[in-house]
């Protein structure tokens, strides 16, 4: 990953034939304002690369339509989705409802990419996109002489959920194998952050597991880019 992937990028959904709107407030930003003309292509970035915030123009997403807007609403995620509107002098303006903001696109644009914290999400904390999976996984921990095995449920680019009834407890290093999800099995370095044992309630049994986004195998974070996209829910 790229100094410049890792510096906090903008990414703002908007019809190619509209972006020329926003261009002159947004050209100082240079590659950290992205623009996106599909939902399929926002996913697939923001999978890969958390932004610090979305901005939607509104006119794309009333002809995009609510049912493709929907995967973007009801994500959950830390990071702010903000309505643009754009004025007939060439000026837009930035609203957002969590965390509560009304302001120029270029005050909006400084506050985020400076990570200005009254544009932390006041409810979300989670980051990376999560996608569902089933795949078989085995798991060694450091210490142990024989693999573990479970199913993973979904995966992201930061970490996992492991199904598995005796999982080992948090803060533990392990490595950590997918089968199935890809041609060949792919093994990753990666710590447990917290861990349910079947014995202790209803709730499904398993584990957390966190890893490196920097040093995902290449081959696992494309796979998870492709199935970040809405259209492959379906």
């Amino acid at each position: 990953m790229s100094e410049e992937q890792q510096a906090p990028r903008i990414f703002v959904l908007c019809l190619e034939e509209r972006q020329g709107l926003y261009k002159p407030h947004c050209d100082k930003w240079g590659e950290r304002v992205r623009f996106v003309a599909n939902i399929d292509d926002l996913f697939m970035e923001a999978a890969d690369t958390p932004p610090q915030g979305v901005l939607v123009d509104i006119m794309t997403s009333v002809r995009m339509g609510a049912a493709v807007m929907n995967p973007l609403l009801n994500l959950e995620m830390a990071w702010p989705v903000a309505r643009c509107r754009t004025a007939p002098d060439g000026n837009v303006s930035v609203i957002c409802s969590e965390p509560r903001h009304n302001e120029h696109l270029a005050v909006a644009l400084e506050g985020m990419l400076t990570e200005d914290p009254t544009w932390r999400h006041p409810r979300y904390k989670r980051r990376f996109i999560r996608v569902n999976v089933e795949c078989r996984v085995r798991i060694f921990c450091e210490g142990e002489t024989d693999w573990r095995v479970g199913n993973a449920q979904n995966v992201s680019m930061a970490g996992a959920f492991v199904f598995m009834h005796s999982p080992p407890p948090r803060g533990v290093k392990i490595q950590l194998e997918f089968r199935d999800i890809l041609p060949a099995p792919t093994t990753h370095e990666a710590i447990t952050v917290w861990s349910r044992g079947w014995e202790v309630g209803p709730a499904l049994p398993g584990l957390a597991i966190q890893f490196d986004p920097k040093i995902i195998d290449e081959n696992l974070r494309q796979k998870i880019r492709v199935l970040a996209r809405p259209s492959n829910w379906r």
